[in-house]
């Protein structure tokens, strides 16, 4: 049973209940009490209810249903807190729930709180319970402190005394968020130590790991813990095949990719829509645009409905390759299903709309929108206004620029960027420069993009002393120089001697690549 009862409790026993029915009330100030609208489901003052829910409350369905039927964690903790007063004492597997309930709708303070308070409460955690705290805080970013208290359950240095050591599924939540995060030291240092420690590491522990070294680069390295995966007896599953195919994506092995993919079933596995996204994205990056599309309809042919992130790539690739009217295609496909619910989608062909000097159909679509009342985002107006000013269309740009405070978005450095640098193309650096000073006065900080296209544009106009004033400010703030200011510095001294003293400067500097 998730609530234990006392059908005799003794004075003394009953004063203790209520105080720490008090108890947990005081740890959630703001939850409200039990809702009058419904006393006979939650009311302390019906016997008969509050037995039946105690009864319903059985391990095997345990308080997540209840908080599902309160609709709130809030609503369960205040209707455990009126069932304590009647004497039913809650156990692990209900503060477990309960904790998970908070965790899941983040307020992880006081998921903790609840934790740290259990024992007071008559309570101890157990290895489940440090496991679902351990999730919560490593889903909400909380990495060292569910190190923390992965470490007191290994070492037993629990406040209270706690003696359960961690299992294959804590050590799984912590190494699947280390290799979210890319801490791959501190993931193999915990695979080690699980070892050591007699817990066996099955195929999540050892996906995990194969996953985040795939995505970063580390292709020789994942295949190495594949090989000792199957010396172990572990078969490797759909999800450590569909990482291997994106490592060696990411190396440009398309051929071990395409023969890795092409093996699955054989292995008892048949690719799913993320895999087959996977290795169309490896041909999309390669350009190779005649295989991603025949892996496309092998999709449709096998009943495989590729989602809008197969679409998204397939677009971006069609683009890139210069394949427009293929992806105009595409997009009369997807229409149906992205306009107007997907905006990432859309933004995708708006954006390669724009690259490739369709500005009308840009246009066109970018109505549409709005006559949906999407709210669109700052991205898809840089698209637009980025398309315009590469278009010479410098007027209707800063038009749609002068309109995002009707949107109610804020112009970002890359919007600025993109004006900057369509007034300093358009031969108007004196706009160009009252943009940037207006930048700076907005609280956007340039980056060495903006400076850049500045400095560039002075320089085109002729304009060496303005050059000078803003080398001065890009030392004053510290900002990293870029290749192209050094070139344009050894222009200026080939005209004028007098800027020399210059090109020493900023030979002290260490050079950045370009970026956006």
């Amino acid at each position: 049973m998730a609530f234990k009862t006392n059908t005799v409790a003794s004075a003394s026993s009953i004063v203790a209940i209520s105080s720490k029915a008090k108890i947990l009330s005081s740890l959630f100030t703001h939850s409200p009490t039990i809702p009058s609208s419904n006393p006979q489901i939650f009311s302390a003052n019906h016997p008969k209810s509050l037995h039946a829910l105690s009864e319903r409350m059985s391990l095997q369905h345990g308080l997540p249903m209840f908080i599902h039927n309160c609709k709130k964690v809030r609503e369960a903790l205040s209707a455990m807190a009126g069932i304590m007063r009647r004497g039913y004492i809650p156990d692990v597997v209900t503060y477990t729930s309960l904790i998970k309930g908070l965790c899941m709708e983040h307020r992880i303070s006081e998921a903790t709180k609840l934790f740290m308070r259990m024992p007071k409460l008559g309570c101890w955690p157990n290895v489940v319970t440090y496991g679902t705290l351990i999730k919560g805080l490593c889903r909400t970013g909380n990495i060292n402190l569910a190190l923390k208290l992965h470490q007191e359950m290994l070492n037993g240095t629990s406040p209270y005394a706690i003696n359960c050591k961690p299992n294959i599924v804590s050590y799984n939540i912590i190494i699947d968020e280390l290799c979210k995060i890319g801490k791959w030291k501190e993931a193999k240092r915990l695979f080690n130590e699980m070892v050591d420690q007699g817990v066996r590491p099955d195929v999540v522990t050892f996906s995990a790991l194969i996953d985040m070294l795939c995505k970063e680069g580390m292709v020789i390295e994942a295949k190495k813990f594949l090989e000792t995966m199957m010396l172990r007896g572990i078969v490797p599953d759909l999800f450590t095949y569909t990482s291997l195919i994106e490592g060696f994506c990411l190396v440009g092995d398309l051929d071990s990719a395409k023969e890795l993919f092409l093996s699955m079933p054989s292995k008892g596995y048949e690719p799913d829509v993320i895999s087959y996204t996977v290795l169309i994205y490896g041909y999309c990056k390669t350009l190779n645009m005649e295989e991603a599309m025949k892996l496309y309809y092998k999709m449709l042919h096998v009943g495989k409905w590729p989602d809008m992130k197969t679409f998204s790539v397939l677009l971006k690739g069609l683009f890139l390759a210069g394949k427009v009217c293929d992806a105009k295609k595409l997009f009369g496909v997807i229409k149906p299903y992205a306009v107007p619910e997907n905006l990432y989608i859309c933004g995708v062909f708006l954006d390669g709309l724009c690259k490739n000097g369709c500005l009308f159909e840009a246009m066109e679509l970018f109505n549409e929108l709005k006559s949906y009342n999407m709210k669109l985002d700052i991205e898809s107006f840089n698209c637009l206004i980025d398309g315009l000013c590469k278009a010479r269309k410098l007027e209707t740009a800063w038009e749609l620029f002068e309109k995002l405070s009707q949107e109610g978005l804020q112009p970002d450095v890359v919007t600025y960027c993109i004006m900057i640098n369509g007034f300093c193309k358009d031969g108007q650096v004196d706009n160009a420069n009252i943009l940037f000073q207006m930048m700076e006065e907005n609280g956007c900080t340039p980056n060495l993009h903006t400076y850049h296209a500045l400095m560039h544009g002075f320089y085109k106009n002729n304009k060496l002393e303005e050059v000078v004033q803003l080398l001065h400010k890009m030392i004053q703030k510290d900002v990293s120089l870029a290749a192209g200011i050094y070139t344009i510095v050894e222009d200026m001294v080939s005209k004028d001697e007098r800027y020399r003293e210059w090109l020493d400067i900023l030979q002290r500097f260490p050079v950045q690549k370009h970026q956006t």
